[in-house]
């Protein structure tokens, strides 16, 4: 009996990268789809196979309650192997006034090829734009794990330091105790709408072995991926790193990489996100350690990216210009975190408080004067003294100016 094998040639589609432009569909043009705004969605295919890819033809659908597909299909002429292209037209999707801000839509992408080549990719759409994180009572709806085979990953969320409150982020040992050895572990946000003039804050507390005030033998950093994760790149922050990774082979990172190392007590780093406008981006804590001296580790508290409605032109009196909106909060009913969005047409003082049934005051979230724009607070289920309240009904009233307005959450145990 004989034996050959036989070499098959196929394509192999992806999805390389997705669009989002709410501006045709009378949205304020920021690069996020908003609750009761139509966005268009553009995506991109790569085809990572060894055939070229003929007559592509892609169907998006979703079976989310929040959103509708308006003009679903869209297609190719050809993607070369080892090649990419656009899809037109460009997708037409609705996100329903009822969408929570923050809510995930997640879509199926059915692409099909003359050669009878089949696949579904799936593209998810955070509504709204942006996010605010302070970790109090739980690490929020992020991941990690460990980036590197064979290293280790030691995020966990930690209450021996934080920035404001009482929790953070940790990457190192519990309390006190120093980060392992041969260490790479990544944290991740969820998927971020990033809109024009974005922009990423967070506050971090470091110590890390360095080799000088510029070359580090144990790195913190920040990266982005825009493809849901396949591939990552440095964000680098206003002012730069102040290390770089030295030639020590034991630390996984590659030499040169941009990273912070050293030792420093709680301090503000800014981003500016302007370059990934309309994009859905994840952005990576990442830690890496070689095969000798720890420290303590690396704490990170009170995230937030945040975007600018600068599409519209408020000179235009064919604009429609938003209004004062009090959201839903989502998750809700929750246990024990919920985040409330709101939306400012104009600065205004802005008071958000949260009152039990009895119409007693529980705590006041916000109280501040505030620029226009979309934004988002965070509830940890705590009364004005931090202490944990009980399951029920509660109410939350927003008031902006001469706005009032109020919403109801339940809180579940």
């Amino acid at each position: 009996m004989s034996s050959f094998n036989v070499e098959v040639h196929a394509p192999e589609l992806i999805v390389e990268d997705v669009v989002v432009d709410d501006s045709p569909g009378g949205g304020n043009g920021n690069g996020c789809a908003e609750p009761g705004e139509t966005v268009s969605i553009s995506v991109s295919l790569e085809n990572v196979g060894s055939e070229e890819a003929l007559d592509v033809t892609a169907v998006l659908s979703t079976d989310d309650p929040h959103a509708v597909v308006n003009a679903g299909t869209a297609g190719t002429a050809t993607v070369a192997s080892g090649g990419s292209a656009s899809l037109a037209p460009a997708f037409d999707v609705t996100i329903l006034p009822t969408a929570p801000f923050f809510h995930t839509i997640e879509f199926d992408l059915a692409v099909t090829t003359a050669s009878g080549y089949a696949t579904i990719e799936q593209i998810t759409l955070t509504v709204g734009g942006g996010l605010e994180e302070a970790f109090e009572g739980s690490g929020g709806d992020w991941t990690h794990y460990v980036v590197s085979s064979g290293f280790a990953d030691q995020w966990h969320v930690e209450t021996y330091r934080s920035h404001s409150s009482s929790h953070s982020w940790k990457f190192g040992g519990t309390g006190s105790n120093g980060y392992t050895d041969s260490a790479d572990g990544g944290l991740e946000t969820p998927s971020l709408c990033v809109g024009s003039g974005g922009e990423m804050t967070f506050w971090h507390w470091l110590d890390a072995e360095e080799e000088n005030s510029s070359s580090a033998w144990d790195c913190a950093l920040v990266e982005i991926s825009t493809n849901g994760g396949s591939t990552w790149s440095v964000l680098v922050p206003n002012g730069g790193y102040s290390h770089a990774k030295n030639d020590n082979a034991a630390n996984p990172l590659p030499e040169g990489t941009p990273c912070w190392s050293g030792s420093f007590g709680w301090r503000q780093e800014t981003f500016d996100l302007t370059a990934y406008e309309g994009t859905n981006a994840i952005m990576r804590f990442r830690f890496a350690s070689d095969a000798y001296v720890t420290e303590e580790g690396w704490y990170i508290d009170d995230i937030a990216v945040t975007s600018s409605s600068t599409g519209v032109d408020d000179g235009d009196p064919t604009v429609a210009a938003p209004e004062f909106t009090l959201r839903q909060n989502a998750p809700n009913p929750f246990n024990p975190v919920t985040t409330i969005g709101y939306a400012l047409p104009e600065a205004a003082h802005v008071t958000i408080s949260v009152y039990n049934v009895a119409g007693a005051l529980v705590t006041t979230l916000v109280d501040a004067e505030e620029d226009a724009g979309s934004r988002a607070v965070v509830w940890d289920g705590t009364n004005g003294q931090g202490r944990k309240v009980g399951s029920g009904v509660y109410l939350y009233r927003m008031t902006a100016g001469s706005f009032t307005d109020e919403r109801v959450m339940v809180l579940l145990k």
